[in-house]
Protein backbone atom coordinates (compact mmCIF):
# COMPACT_ATOMS: atom_id res chain seq x y z
CA UNK A 1 0.00 0.00 0.00
CA UNK A 2 3.12 2.56 0.62
CA UNK A 3 4.02 1.83 -2.30
CA UNK A 4 1.45 2.30 -4.29
CA UNK A 5 0.54 5.75 -2.76
CA UNK A 6 4.50 6.85 -3.20
CA UNK A 7 3.41 6.16 -6.47
CA UNK A 8 1.10 8.33 -6.91
CA UNK A 9 2.72 10.88 -5.10
CA UNK A 10 5.36 10.47 -8.07
CA UNK A 11 3.08 10.58 -10.69
CA UNK A 12 -0.12 12.70 -9.58
CA UNK A 13 -1.81 13.16 -12.94
CA UNK A 14 -2.64 9.45 -12.27
CA UNK A 15 -4.69 10.72 -9.60
CA UNK A 16 -6.33 13.08 -11.74
CA UNK A 17 -7.42 10.08 -13.79
CA UNK A 18 -7.57 7.16 -10.97
CA UNK A 19 -10.73 9.44 -9.17
CA UNK A 20 -13.14 9.69 -12.10
CA UNK A 21 -12.47 5.53 -12.63
CA UNK A 22 -13.03 4.45 -9.70
CA UNK A 23 -16.33 6.50 -9.11
CA UNK A 24 -17.31 5.24 -12.30
CA UNK A 25 -16.87 1.82 -11.46
CA UNK A 26 -18.31 2.12 -8.22
CA UNK A 27 -21.23 4.02 -9.02
CA UNK A 28 -22.36 1.47 -10.91
CA UNK A 29 -22.33 -1.11 -8.16
CA UNK A 30 -26.07 -1.51 -6.97
CA UNK A 31 -26.97 -2.76 -3.28
CA UNK A 32 -30.21 -4.18 -3.76
CA UNK A 33 -32.33 -1.33 -5.05
CA UNK A 34 -29.51 1.24 -3.58
CA UNK A 35 -26.59 2.83 -5.64
CA UNK A 36 -24.76 6.48 -4.82
CA UNK A 37 -24.68 7.18 -8.51
CA UNK A 38 -21.84 8.55 -10.31
CA UNK A 39 -21.64 11.58 -9.01
CA UNK A 40 -21.25 10.75 -5.82
CA UNK A 41 -18.91 8.26 -6.29
CA UNK A 42 -16.55 10.40 -7.95
CA UNK A 43 -16.70 13.37 -5.56
CA UNK A 44 -16.60 10.51 -2.65
CA UNK A 45 -13.24 8.52 -4.69
CA UNK A 46 -11.54 11.73 -4.93
CA UNK A 47 -12.22 12.62 -1.17
CA UNK A 48 -10.23 9.25 -0.32
CA UNK A 49 -7.77 9.38 -2.79
CA UNK A 50 -6.78 12.74 -1.12
CA UNK A 51 -5.98 11.44 2.07
CA UNK A 52 -3.13 10.58 0.70
CA UNK A 53 -1.89 13.51 0.80
CA UNK A 54 -0.73 13.68 -2.73
CA UNK A 55 -0.05 17.63 -4.14
CA UNK A 56 -1.31 18.77 -7.60
CA UNK A 57 -0.89 22.07 -8.78
CA UNK A 58 -3.91 24.30 -7.85
CA UNK A 59 -4.28 25.43 -11.67
CA UNK A 60 -4.68 22.03 -12.06
CA UNK A 61 -7.31 21.04 -9.24
CA UNK A 62 -9.31 24.34 -10.06
CA UNK A 63 -9.17 23.24 -14.08
CA UNK A 64 -10.15 19.46 -13.70
CA UNK A 65 -12.65 20.91 -11.15
CA UNK A 66 -14.07 23.11 -13.54
CA UNK A 67 -14.49 20.29 -16.45
CA UNK A 68 -16.38 18.24 -13.95
CA UNK A 69 -19.11 20.78 -12.83
CA UNK A 70 -20.30 21.77 -16.61
CA UNK A 71 -20.97 18.59 -17.40
CA UNK A 72 -23.29 17.96 -14.16
CA UNK A 73 -24.24 21.75 -14.62
CA UNK A 74 -25.33 21.27 -17.45
CA UNK A 75 -27.02 18.44 -17.03
CA UNK A 76 -29.14 19.76 -13.84
CA UNK A 77 -29.77 22.82 -15.63
CA UNK A 78 -33.13 22.20 -17.24
CA UNK A 79 -34.55 20.33 -14.34
CA UNK A 80 -33.78 23.30 -12.28
CA UNK A 81 -35.68 25.55 -14.42
CA UNK A 82 -38.31 22.90 -14.74
CA UNK A 83 -39.05 23.32 -10.52
CA UNK A 84 -38.88 27.09 -10.92
CA UNK A 85 -41.93 26.63 -12.73
CA UNK A 86 -43.39 23.70 -10.26
CA UNK A 87 -42.31 25.03 -6.49
CA UNK A 88 -39.92 27.98 -7.64
CA UNK A 89 -42.45 30.63 -6.20
CA UNK A 90 -42.04 29.04 -2.64
CA UNK A 91 -37.88 28.97 -2.97
CA UNK A 92 -37.78 32.59 -4.19
CA UNK A 93 -40.53 33.48 -1.56
CA UNK A 94 -37.86 31.72 1.35
CA UNK A 95 -34.84 33.52 -0.24
CA UNK A 96 -36.43 37.04 0.27
CA UNK A 97 -37.69 36.28 3.71
CA UNK A 98 -33.95 34.78 4.63
CA UNK A 99 -32.13 37.73 2.89
CA UNK A 100 -34.37 40.15 4.82
CA UNK A 101 -33.77 38.52 8.42
CA UNK A 102 -30.00 38.80 7.35
CA UNK A 103 -29.88 42.40 6.49
CA UNK A 104 -32.42 43.55 8.94
CA UNK A 105 -29.86 42.07 11.70
CA UNK A 106 -26.38 43.51 10.01
CA UNK A 107 -28.15 46.75 9.96
CA UNK A 108 -29.53 46.57 13.69
CA UNK A 109 -25.98 45.31 15.10
CA UNK A 110 -24.82 48.13 12.86
CA UNK A 111 -26.38 50.62 14.15
CA UNK A 112 -26.36 49.69 17.77
CA UNK A 113 -22.29 49.33 17.08
CA UNK A 114 -21.88 45.68 17.86
CA UNK A 115 -18.47 44.26 17.63
CA UNK A 116 -18.02 41.19 15.58
CA UNK A 117 -18.95 38.58 18.45
CA UNK A 118 -22.41 40.61 19.01
CA UNK A 119 -22.93 40.50 15.63
CA UNK A 120 -22.93 37.17 14.72
CA UNK A 121 -24.36 36.16 18.06
CA UNK A 122 -27.63 38.46 17.03
CA UNK A 123 -27.31 37.03 13.28
CA UNK A 124 -27.44 32.83 14.94
CA UNK A 125 -30.35 34.14 17.39
CA UNK A 126 -31.97 36.26 15.21
CA UNK A 127 -31.86 33.58 11.89
CA UNK A 128 -31.84 30.93 13.85
CA UNK A 129 -28.35 30.05 12.22
CA UNK A 130 -26.19 27.56 14.12
CA UNK A 131 -23.27 27.85 11.93
CA UNK A 132 -22.68 31.35 12.51
CA UNK A 133 -20.99 30.70 16.38
CA UNK A 134 -18.82 28.16 14.63
CA UNK A 135 -17.91 30.31 12.36
CA UNK A 136 -16.99 32.98 14.83
CA UNK A 137 -15.01 30.94 16.95
CA UNK A 138 -13.06 29.81 14.25
CA UNK A 139 -11.94 33.63 13.40
CA UNK A 140 -12.12 34.47 17.00
CA UNK A 141 -8.79 31.95 17.46
CA UNK A 142 -6.80 34.38 16.45
CA UNK A 143 -7.75 36.82 19.31
CA UNK A 144 -8.98 37.20 22.58
CA UNK A 145 -12.67 36.11 23.13
CA UNK A 146 -14.90 38.04 25.45
CA UNK A 147 -17.49 35.86 27.24
CA UNK A 148 -20.81 37.43 27.22
CA UNK A 149 -23.97 35.84 28.67
CA UNK A 150 -27.54 37.23 29.01
CA UNK A 151 -30.12 36.12 31.66
CA UNK A 152 -34.13 36.82 31.36
CA UNK A 153 -35.25 37.08 34.99
CA UNK A 154 -39.31 36.68 35.71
Amino acid sequence: MERAIQKLKDYPEIVIFLAPALGFWFGNLKFGKFSLGIVTSILLAGMLIGQAEINISPKVKSTFLLMFLFPVGYGVGSQFFRGLKSGGLQQVLFSVIAVTCLSNTLLMAKLLHYNTELAAGLISGACMISAVPVANLRRADSGPVQPISFQIQL
